[in-house]
């Protein structure tokens, strides 16, 4: 551990003894551990969080993708899912779902989620090239052309 993550852990640390209920400092406390290695650390800090806030879709969201990394997919899906279910309108959350529903082998239901993102709550970049990824990979070309032209309309590329 270099001595600048040594200082962030102290500072979160210190930070979870004098707001015990500071959501954020679970999340950033739970993400050092993460981009160390330390993955049990990081989800014993994300289930505490959990326990103060249990409807917080972004820590629910961090969990999903903890049970991910670690291989078990369905709790990280299920987890993905509530995510979602919290907080519909985050791009990431649906994305990260739907790109799970793609490599389980269900590419329609991805694509349908996706899509159905789109016309309820507008054009977001990261949707828009994971369905044009999707579309590729299923070689419908037409859709591809479809988003290709939305993406370069919108936000010109």
């Amino acid at each position: 551990m270099t001595a600048r993550v040594g200082e962030a852990e102290q500072v979160y640390l210190q930070g979870l003894k004098r707001f015990p209920k500071s959501i954020p400092l679970y999340a950033n406390t739970a993400d050092l551990y993460r981009s160390l290695g330390y993955e049990t650390r990081s989800k014993e800090y994300l289930q505490a969080g959990l326990m103060l806030q249990p409807r917080n879709g972004a820590l629910h969201y961090s969990l999903g993708l903890w049970y991910v990394r670690n291989k078990d997919n369905k709790t990280g899906m299920n987890e993905l899912q509530k995510a979602i279910q919290l907080n519909a309108s985050d791009a990431s959350f649906l994305y990260a779902y739907a790109i799970g529903l793609y490599s389980k082998g269900d590419s329609q239901q991805a694509i349908h989620m996706m899509e159905g993102f789109i016309s309820k709550y507008g054009n977001d970049p990261s949707i828009i090239n994971g369905l044009l990824s999707l579309y590729q990979d299923t070689k419908q070309m037409d859709k591809v052309d479809f988003y290709t032209g939305l993406r370069k309309k919108v936000y010109g590329y």
